[in-house]
């Protein structure tokens, strides 16, 4: 049997620590962002009959840790749901396309390391009606995770699933559900399959 040396791989580490805030944090923060998504926020938003709420899974081991201890001992990680939102690239102050925040794009972001429970439990998805005043059955819900759609459709919301590269279709699904022109015909086709998950 041929060694690692002999063939010029290097050795695995003992063990490998992953900072699930950061990493997710960095995806977050990400500059690319779904153009025919972005494209169905923006124009619903502009019927003003819609209220648009980001509903998302965080780490919250770290969260827990650092809103546990003595704020004189937090250093620089403060915890509060505002810092944990510009942390993402969602806070007010955080530039984004067309020159506004992202978090100015929803009228509600729903974080599970804030509410102390996350997709797919029911509890955030009914959290999230509860806060916005609306029931689940006025709900049209999208993710790309089927487990999350399973729980709002129980729920009694209607789903739209957005896999990688499918969001085209998806918006498809939306405006036809809505009856709503939400796709520019300008709007040009990302590469979102070969880079992965787009963020919004």
């Amino acid at each position: 049997m041929l060694s690692n040396v002999l063939l010029g791989v290097p050795a695995l580490p003992d063990s490998l620590k992953v900072d699930g805030r950061e990493l997710f944090g960095r995806m977050m923060r990400s500059p690319e962002f779904d153009p025919y998504i972005l494209s169905a926020i923006h124009k619903l938003r502009e019927t003003k009959r819609f209220r648009i709420v980001a509903l998302t899974n965080n780490y919250s081991a770290q969260y827990e840790r650092i809103r546990d201890t003595p704020p004189s001992q937090q250093g620089e990680h403060k915890f509060s749901p505002e810092a944990e939102l510009e942390f993402l690239g969602w806070g007010e102050s955080t530039g984004g396309p067309a020159g506004v925040g992202i978090r100015a794009l929803f009228d509600d972001f729903v974080d599970s390391s804030v509410v102390g429970s996350r997709k797919p439990e029911p509890a955030i998805y009914q959290y999230a009606c509860k806060a916005n005043g609306v029931s689940p059955e006025e709900v049209v819900f999208l993710d790309d995770l089927g487990l999350n759609l399973k729980t709002a459709q129980k729920l009694g919301m209607r789903t739209i699933h957005v896999p990688i590269g499918g969001s085209r279709e998806a918006v498809q699904q939306l405006q036809q559900l809505l009856g709503i022109q939400l796709l520019d015909s300008e709007i040009r086709s990302p590469n979102l399959r070969s880079e992965g998950r787009s963020k919004l």
